[in-house]
């Protein structure tokens, strides 16, 4: 049992990487079985269907979403604003996607792909996961005092959410100045936060 969840897992990190750099229509279940060193049949013996795989990317991926944002969020020191904190977010992901090896984000090219298959299993995951982090920004990076901050929290996943999406198709090196200036208008500064406390 142990080495058939090491396969499984083997083919989900596989996947992982084809879809780096391979579209979904692109990416067959050969290329899958290619990249993972397994025979074909060992692969259905795993995932019924591509878009099972697929799910389980996404499932498998999910944990790394919501931490890799947190880890960014840090690189602002231990006691910066909420509005600090979301510029190394964005700062950090701009610096990233200046490299030749930046492939943007899997959750978003994916659920981009399915665009018109609403209720593609890897839709529904990536919404929740977009969902999580949206709640996570309203608990640690929206102060309480702004009137509906769970609002805010949404509004600032979609500008993350946007400028991955913009240095993914146009490598605008703008685009994380236009996204920090849209977070300015959303969340108060330090010194408008010290006037509230």
């Amino acid at each position: 049992m142990a080495g058939s969840m090491q396969t499984r897992d083997r083919i989900i990190r596989a996947a992982v990487d084809v879809l780096q750099t391979e579209t979904i229509s692109g990416a067959s279940i050969d290329r899958f079985v290619a990249a993972a060193g397994v025979a074909r049949k060992t692969f259905y013996l795993h995932f019924k269907t591509k878009d099972e795989l697929l799910a389980a990317v996404v499932e498998q991926q999910r944990p790394h979403y919501l931490a890799r944002f947190k880890y960014f969020a840090s690189f602002a020191g231990e006691n910066a604003s909420p509005q600090a904190r979301v510029r190394a977010i964005l700062q950090t992901i701009a610096k990233a996607a200046r490299s030749p090896e930046w492939k943007g984000c899997c959750y978003i090219r994916l659920a981009t792909e399915l665009a018109h298959y609403p209720g593609h299993p890897v839709r529904i995951m990536v919404a929740q996961a977009n969902a999580a982090v949206a709640e996570w920004l309203c608990e640690h990076h929206v102060p309480l005092h702004l009137p509906d901050a769970q609002a805010i929290a949404r509004q600032i996943t979609l500008i993350m959410n946007g400028m991955i999406m913009t240095q993914m198709v146009m490598h605008d090196d703008e685009a994380a100045v236009h996204a920090v200036s849209l977070v300015k208008m959303l969340l108060p500064d330090e010194l408008a936060l010290a006037q509230a406390a």
